[in-house]
């Protein structure tokens, strides 16, 4: 199977997520990246074709904001549940790390990767 993948790379957000009392009040920082997946088909006629990156943003930036997430895992997941709303994705990848929680450390996070059954 072939397959064609859109990504969304180093995409900063601030989003309430963790399970310490002040975590669920205080937006911190992430980084995510998102790889979207699609089996390559016929000739392209234009956007209906193809996992168009713009929607998915939007649509990801909304469940990010709804609430807070007590684990990146359970944010990840609702990513990728989100993903597969499009009939078009095959597989998806998302990673999210959390920005310099440790002073030694850059980051740390989570990737999960789901395919459509």
């Amino acid at each position: 199977m072939n397959l064609r993948r859109v990504f969304i790379r180093n995409w900063k957000v601030r989003a309430l997520t963790g399970i310490h009392p002040y975590e669920a009040v205080k937006k911190q920082a992430l980084r995510l990246n998102i790889a979207l997946f699609q089996e390559e088909g016929g000739a392209l006629s234009g956007i209906e074709d193809v996992i168009c990156y713009a929607t998915h943003k939007q649509r990801m930036t909304e469940i990010i904001q709804a609430k807070h997430y007590p684990l990146l895992e359970m944010m990840a997941e609702a990513l990728a549940e989100a993903a597969f709303e499009d009939a078009k994705v095959r597989q998806v990848k998302i990673r999210i790390e959390k920005l310099k929680i440790f002073p030694e450390v850059e980051s740390c996070g989570v990737t999960v990767e789901r395919e459509r059954s």
